[in-house]
């Protein structure tokens, strides 16, 4: 399960989620956030996803999301987006994303600790959206 807020205050989508993810359920997080009426491009987004597992995606999985990013990349601009794990194998699976998402016009950072996840989203740049 995956619950999402917009704060156009700190310019950030934050997704937070528990339980086994699927492709499907992180999809369906990613539309309903550019959907909101408060998401702005090039807002950061900080997944966090310590009380969840994502470690039955396939690799299929991973490159079904990475496309999805890519067709939805135009409406999320560019900005940060950080992945905040718990456990090793979490991690990895992260990092295979994280792989795939090097071609994005965003930068992602895959992280263990809260307080550096948010100080790095914090530390973007502002101004203009790159992603035009």
């Amino acid at each position: 399960m995956v619950s999402t807020s917009v704060d156009q205050s700190l310019g950030r989508v934050t997704h937070t989620a528990c339980g086994e993810l699927s492709a499907g359920e992180i999809v369906g997080a990613l539309r309903a956030a550019l959907e909101n009426p408060a998401f702005r491009r090039g807002m950061s987004v900080l997944w966090d996803v310590r009380e969840a597992t994502i470690v039955r995606l396939s690799n299929g999985d991973i490159q079904s999301l990475a496309r999805t990013n890519h067709e939805l990349q135009r409406a999320r601009g560019s900005g940060r987006a950080a992945i905040l794990v718990s456990g090793d194998a979490d991690f990895g699976v992260a990092r295979m994303f994280q792989a795939y998402a090097d071609t994005f016009p965003w930068e992602t950072l895959i992280s263990r600790d809260l307080a550096e996840a948010v100080r790095w989203l914090d530390d973007a740049p502002r101004g203009a959206d790159r992603g035009e």
